[in-house]
């Protein structure tokens, strides 16, 4: 590989890149195109096609030690991937450089100017890479050694490169400290790519001077080099090779009778097979000191200490850390060597060794139509792409499958594709001994356990027995670092074979790609009580939701709730409420009325003050859910303890303490007057917890037995009520910077206070909020603002709350997702309409739009963000989400945030079918044994209650099957045994 170097101003006259190519471009008058600093090169031309005719791929390098390049945000960054993919990739222009040649990609040597947008720029090539079947492209890296870089960091992180080459010169980390293995830092770059890289087949290379005078300092003789090459082969996972600074340079350094590139060529040629050395360092122990020149065992690497620390060796390696890396290790594991990679950059010609290798699968044909590049795909769609099936986990478009670009699409079955890039190929990674006892299936582990198997750690998230950790069910395991044997990670069979369940009834099923079985997590949306004459109930996307709650019941005064249906309020109860009852319940879908909202809180605090004042309003929920058929009750007291709307009552002493009583008396009323069907409390809560006279009070544990959800609003954490924007709904929050609240915050707050993580579920908005900044040219998120709100979309306007006239009547500023994405703001879910810009926040996880003609600033968020915060609650095990409110989306949000329900990205299993007449064994039509409260049962134990036969999440005893919804049993299929005598209650 050969990258040119340099463009090194981004930004230049006409707004055109500027090369450094010397005089080179044109011998006759290195002319540059009109209006422009931007050289015309058709000598260069004539020696690309030249190189790329044997085999080298010639990339055009970005930035430098010199220049001035950057970018002011994500839109400037994607405008300009878009204008280097014209005039120098695959698209074309009026001004190209080259002509009709095509270069094979970008190298980012970035070295100034700020790291923000290039994660943007990135991903923006990569979808016109995958548009394009011509050719290979390549997306290149060339950080400095010192970790993390400062300027390339944050796309390293965050999106696919395809080499790194490590700048191991000019530092005190480079090849001229390599006897100092507290100094040389080639190890740390080995864990990245193994550890942190979105790619995980990604190659670190050395980069090294090509001779005395190329870099000041870094430069070793080709015998030195070679020792250092074979060591670090032999202590790497991700070696690839060596680059070199700069390529003139490597072809006039002699060595014998050959030159510096050639030499190394020749050497690299034979370095063959390697085995990482086995781990002899002991391994790191919690808690326990260690001295300087220390080494340590840790995630199958051998760590030194720089100085006298505790630090955990995995997270404190950086350069200026307590931990250095040594190198990889584990014992004899074959390692590829079949990509041995020479760069060599220059601004003239060069040569270099490049292989790159494509596989492909034998497999079935494919089914599904090809990937159509500029083709939106709704959540669920399949498509064909490298030899495989690919299902959409969202709304997408521009997203290459197996980029994991916003980790869009999951990989399902092998298959013959219409076009082949760069398959998937098995991944070797060599794994240190196993420390932790061996899984027994008879053991009981406590939370924080770690056993090995399968070649891996495994920690326990929570008590379990009998659960493989490899089968994820329960989802009790997380898998830890490869241990004990050489881990590899292969291309997906095209077959796969299924165990028959032991049991004397044989079954059949629907055949399926994959599925998910278990119980599916919640996605609840509210439905607010003014959208009938808007939005009818038959509009509601049913199979996307769980739940449905109504909103709002208001608490005004007195100790009921009251209707705040405006206008019609008997004909929306009487006549609309039923019917939206019906269709949920038609749907499969539950549904509850909310109490309060953010203006039906004023008399909460006045009631729970009481006895009486509770009981009635209990006698009031007892009655409406006998009437309307309703299956639970949400409570949306904003706040207790805290002032919401201007009129509330607050007692900051006693609203949570009495709240509490509130939801014991209910759940204890509830199970008595309902005693066969359980009917669920939720409740809808700030984004930190309950406050008590000296704010959020440090546990909610008592409020845990009687709940089954908290639904946490994490959103309107910034808005107009401030004079500083802000996102309006922040996956992670800036620390420096507006309200310190967050969906990651908040959840774990809740966590803190006490509640289980599979009671959480997190809030998404379908809306953004609008300001209007005081600045023209913003940066970031965080800006002088002006209040009030300005007007949001068409459905906005002055609002007053009707229940507070104190409160000053304004503007929401409220954008619905639905109407962002269809009056004028944004022409897909990632592109901005014309005046509009668009931008990412890397650190919040939210886009932002800004009209630089009226200064309106919008915090929303889009699918990439919804489906970062899903994912968050499939990683952390939590509940679910919900969604303010069902009318704000078009179908795209929603779609993103469905992997919840399925985390995998497959539809649920379908019920099995019986083949054959099951065979009585002593338990009544395949029924389980009767319950019996009193014995313990472990996790995948089958019981019959109440007509139904039952299967343990984990170890459980005198848990009746049905109390909960999210209790230790799944209830599954009728069955014939003959019910016991006394109460029961079922889902």
């Amino acid at each position: 590989m050969i990258p040119l170097a340099f463009a090194y101003v981004f930004f230049g006259t006409g707004n055109q890149p500027v090369l450094n190519f010397a005089n080179i471009c044109n011998y006759v008058d290195n002319a540059t195109f009109p209006g422009t600093q931007l050289v015309n090169c058709p000598t260069i031309a004539s020696d690309i096609k030249f190189c790329q005719s044997k085999g080298k791929a010639i990339t055009l390098a970005l930035g430098g030690a010199g220049g001035t390049y950057g970018f002011s945000g994500d839109a400037q960054a994607m405008q300009f991937a878009d204008q280097l993919w014209d005039e120098f990739l695959g698209g074309s222009a009026s001004i190209r450089p080259f002509g009709d040649v095509i270069l094979d990609g970008v190298d980012l040597d970035i070295e100034q100017g700020g790291a923000g947008g290039y994660p943007a720029f990135i991903n923006t090539l990569r979808a016109h890479f995958a548009a394009d079947s011509r050719k290979k492209y390549y997306i290149t890296g060339a950080p400095q050694c010192v970790h993390p870089d400062a300027a390339l960091s944050l796309a390293l992180n965050s999106v696919w490169f395809d080499l790194v080459f490590v700048q191991f010169y000019n530092n005190p980390c480079g090849l001229g400290f390599y006897s100092n293995n507290v100094a040389w830092n080639y190890g740390v770059w080995d864990y990245w790519a193994t550890h942190i890289s979105v790619n995980p087949d990604v190659k670190v290379l050395i980069g090294a001077p090509a001779a005395p005078t190329a870099a000041g300092s870094g430069y070793v003789d080709l015998s030195t080099l070679k020792a250092i090459t074979q060591n670090t082969h032999n202590s790497a996972n991700a070696f690839g090779g060596i680059m070199y600074w700069d390529a003139s340079q490597a072809w006039l350094n002699p060595v014998g009778s050959q030159n510096y590139a050639s030499a190394t060529k020749s050497f690299l040629r034979t370095l063959g097979s390697a085995s990482l050395l086995a781990c002899s360092a002991p391994a790191w122990e919690s808690g326990k000191s260690y001295s300087g020149a220390a080494q340590v065992t840790r995630n199958g690497y051998t760590f030194v200490n720089r100085w006298y620390s505790s630090a955990d060796p995995a997270t404190d390696y950086t350069t200026n850390g307590a931990w250095n890396i040594i190198g990889a290790c584990g014992g004899a594991s074959p390692k590829s060597t079949s990509t041995s990679t020479v760069k060599t950059t220059t601004g003239g010609t060069s040569t270099s060794t490049a292989s790159i290798s494509t596989s492909s699968p034998a497999s079935p044909s494919c089914t599904a139509p090809d990937w159509v590049s500029t083709t939106a795909y709704n959540g669920g769609a399949t498509v064909s792409y490298n030899g495989y099936t690919w299902t959409a986990r969202y709304w997408t478009q521009n997203d290459v499958p197996g980029s994991n670009v916003n980790d869009v699409w999951t990989k399902g079955a092998v298959c013959s594709a219409t076009v082949l890039r760069q398959a998937p190929k098995p991944r070797q990674l060599a794994a240190g001994s196993c420390t932790a006892a061996a899984w027994v299936s008879t053991t009981a582990y406590n939370g924080g356990a770690q056993v090995s198997y399968g070649g891996y750690t495994w920690t326990a998230k929570y008590w379990t027995q009998n659960d493989v950790p490899s089968a994820n069910v329960n989802n009790v395991w997380t898998r830890g670092d490869a241990c004990g044997v050489t881990s590899t990670v292969a291309p997906p069979s095209s077959t796969s074979t299924v165990a028959p369940p032991t049991s004397s009834t044989t079954t059949t099923s629907a055949a399926t790609t994959s599925c998910t079985p278990g119980v599916e997590k919640t996605i609840t949306g509210y439905f607010p009580n003014w959208l009938y004459s808007n939005y009818l109930p038959s509009q509601i996307e049913w199979s996307k939701y769980t739940h449905i709650n109504y909103a709002f019941a208001v608490m005004y005064s007195g100790t009921t709730p009251s209707w705040a249906d405006s206008g019609v309020l008997a004909d929306d109860v009487q006549y609309g409420f039923p019917k939206l009852v019906a269709a949920a319940h038609s749907a499969g879908v539950k549904i509850a009325v909310s109490i309060g909202g953010w203006s039906g809180s004023v008399g909460f605090s006045s009631m729970v003050s009481t006895a009486a004042g509770r009981a009635s309003f209990i006698a009031w929920q007892v009655s409406f859910i006998k009437q309307y058929n309703t299956d639970g009750v949400d409570i949306d007291w904003e706040y207790p303890g805290r002032q919401g709307a201007g009129c509330n009552g607050v007692n900051a002493a006693l609203d949570t303490i009495n709240l509490q009583l509130l939801v014991s008396e209910l759940r204890a009323s509830l199970d008595s007057n309902f005693p066969t069907v359980y009917k669920y409390i939720t409740m809808a809560v700030r984004v930190y917890p309950f406050d008590g006279p000296n704010g959020p009070v440090s546990s909610v544990a008592d409020f845990v037995p009687h709940v089954d959800r908290f639904n946490i609003m994490t959103f309107d954490i910034n808005g107009a009520w401030s004079n500083v924007s802000g996102p309006n709904a922040p996956f992670q929050h800036d620390p420096t910077k507006g309200f310190q609240a967050s969906y990651v915050a908040g959840i774990q707050a809740w966590i803190a206070a006490g509640v289980p993580k599979n009671k959480i579920t997190g809030g998404i908005p379908l809306y953004g909020r609008a300001q209007t900044l005081k600045v023209t040219n913003p940066t970031t998120q965080y800006n002088d603002g002006l209040t009030p709100a300005p007007l949001g979309d068409s459905l906005d306007g002055p609002w007053q709350d009707a229940y507070c006239s104190s409160d000053t009547a304004a503007a929401s500023g409220i954008w619905r997702w639905k109407n962002l994405r269809s009056q004028g703001v944004l022409t897909s879910p990632t592109t901005a309409a014309s005046p509009w810009i668009r931008n990412f926040d890397t650190l919040t996880q939210t886009p932002w739009l800004f009209n630089p003609t009226t200064k309106m600033f919008i915090s929303y968020d889009d699918p990439i963000s919804v489906a970062n915060k899903a994912n968050y609650v499939v990683s952390e095990g939590l509940n679910g989400v919900f969604v303010w409110s069902v009318d704000e989306d078009n179908g795209e949000l929603l779609s993103a945030m469905q992997v919840v329900r399925n985390p995998d990205g497959f539809p649920a299993c379908p019920t099995p079918t019986s083949s054959t007449s099951p065979t009585e064994t002593g338990s009544p039509s395949g029924c389980g044994e009767a319950w019996v409260a009193t014995a313990a049962y472990s996790a995948g134990t089958v019981v019959s209650y109440g007509g139904y036969s039952w299967t343990a999440k984990y170890w459980t005893q005198n848990d009746t099957p049905g109390v909960s919804e999210w209790g230790p049993w799944t209830k599954s299929n009728a069955c014939a045994l003959k019910r016991r005598s006394g109460k029961r209650r079922l889902d």
